[in-house]
C-alpha cells in the first residue's frame, strides 16, 4: 500500500511538472512570435536598434551612464541588507557576506530554476546545520519584493487607464485578479497571522517539509516593517534606473506616464511564467513592448532600454556572483 501511494505521488508530480513545462514553453513561443512580428515589420530590425545604440552613446556625456551603473550596486546592496535582516536569527552575517550570498543566488538562478538557484546560493554563505531554516527566510524575502511589485503595478495600471489614452483594454483584464490574488497571498505571509498560517500549512503537508518555513513565524512586527521598507526602497531604485535609461534612449513621454508604465512592465514580467535560463530575458522586453506600444513610441528604443537594464541588473551581477562561486569551489578543493 505504501509503495502504491508513493508511485501515485510520483506520477502526479511528474504530470504537474510536465504541465508547468508545457505552459512555459507555450508562453515562450508566444513571446517569440510577438517579438518576431515586430522584427518582421521593420520596427525592431538589428540595424534600427544599432542606430539607436550609437545615438545613445554619442548624445550623452559619460557621467549620464555612471548613474544607472552606480544604481546597480545600490539595488543589490539593498537586497543584501534585506538578507542580513532575515538571516540574523540563524547566521550573523556581515553586509559583505550577505552581498556575496545574494549574488551567488542570482548567479545560480541564472542557469537553474530560479527558486532552487536563489535558495542554494544564499545558503552557501551560512554555516552549520541550522542554515536549512533560512529556506523560509528566502521565501519571505521574495514575497516582500513581490508585494511591492504588485502594489506599485496595480497603482501604475490604474493611473494609465485613468489618465492616459490607453483606457481599459481587454488584454489587461486578466492582470487585475492575478495582482489581487498575489497581493492577498503576500499579505497572508507578511502579516501578523503568518505564524498561524505556517501551522495550517503544516497540518496540510506535514511537519517534515514545513519545518523549513517555521522561521517565517519567528520575526517580529518591527522586523517585517523594516523588511518592507528595504523592499520598497529597492523597488524605487530599480524603477528610477529604468526610467533614467528610457529617458536616455529618447523616449518622449511625461514622467508620471513613464513611471506608471515601468511599474506595469515589472508586474507583468512577474506574473508571466517563463523559462529560467538567462533569467527574465525576453519576458522583460515583451512586457515593455506590450505596455509602451500603446503610446506610439519607437519600439526599438524601448527594447534597447530594456536590454540595457537586463545587462546592468542581471548580467553584470551574475558575472560577479559566478566569480565568487568559483572562488569558493577552488578554496574548498
Amino acid at each position: 500500500m505504501m509503495q502504491y501511494s508513493t508511485l501515485s505521488y510520483l506520477k502526479k508530480e511528474a504530470v504537474s511538472k510536465t504541465l508547468i513545462w508545457l505552459v512555459k514553453a507555450l508562453v515562450l513561443l508566444l513571446i517569440i512570435y510577438f517579438i518576431g512580428l515586430k522584427i518582421y515589420g521593420g520596427q525592431l530590425s538589428p540595424a534600427t536598434i544599432g542606430a539607436f545604440s550609437l545615438q545613445l552613446y554619442t548624445q550623452h556625456p559619460w557621467y549620464a551612464f555612471v548613474v544607472p551603473f552606480l544604481l546597480v550596486f545600490v539595488n543589490w546592496g539593498l537586497e543584501a541588507k534585506k538578507w542580513q535582516l532575515l538571516s540574523a536569527p540563524v547566521s550573523r552575517l556581515s553586509l559583505a557576506q550577505c552581498s556575496r550570498a545574494v549574488l551567488s543566488g542570482l548567479s545560480l538562478g541564472f542557469i537553474t530554476p530560479r527558486s532552487l538557484g536563489d535558495y542554494a546560493g544564499r545558503l552557501m554563505e551560512s554555516r552549520g546545520e541550522e542554515r536549512v531554516k533560512l529556506v523560509g527566510a528566502v521565501l519571505l524575502n521574495r514575497i516582500s519584493q513581490s508585494f511591492c511589485t504588485y502594489f506599485a503595478g496595480l497603482a501604475g495600471l490604474l493611473y494609465l487607464i485613468t489618465f492616459t489614452a490607453m483606457g481599459v483594454q481587454p488584454q489587461w483584464h486578466w492582470m487585475f485578479p492575478v495582482m489581487a490574488g498575489g497581493m492577498l497571498l503576500c499579505v497572508l505571509f507578511l502579516g501578523k497571522g503568518r505564524g498561524r498560517l505556517v501551522e495550517v500549512l503544516q497540518g496540510l503537508v506535514g511537519k517534515k517539509w514545513m519545518r523549513l518555513l517555521e522561521i517565517i513565524g519567528d520575526y517580529s512586527s518591527s522586523t517585517m516593517a523594516m523588511l518592507l521598507l528595504w523592499a520598497a526602497l529597492r523597488y524605487v531604485v530599480y524603477t528610477f534606473q529604468f526610467v533614467w535609461i528610457l529617458k536616455m534612449a529618447g523616449l518622449e513621454l511625461p514622467l508620471p506616464v513613464m513611471v506608471a508604465g515601468v511599474a506595469a512592465v515589472f508586474v507583468m514580467k512577474s506574473v508571466i511564467p517563463a523559462f529560467n535560463f538567462l533569467s527574465d530575458l525576453g519576458v522583460r522586453e515583451f512586457s515593455a513592448l506590450f505596455v509602451f506600444s500603446a503610446f506610439a513610441v519607437p519600439e526599438a528604443k524601448v527594447v534597447l532600454a530594456s536590454l540595457l537594464v537586463w545587462c546592468l541588473n542581471i548580467l553584470l551581477p551574475t558575472f560577479i556572483g559566478a566569480i565568487h562561486i568559483f572562488q569558493m569551489r577552488f578554496n574548498r578543493s
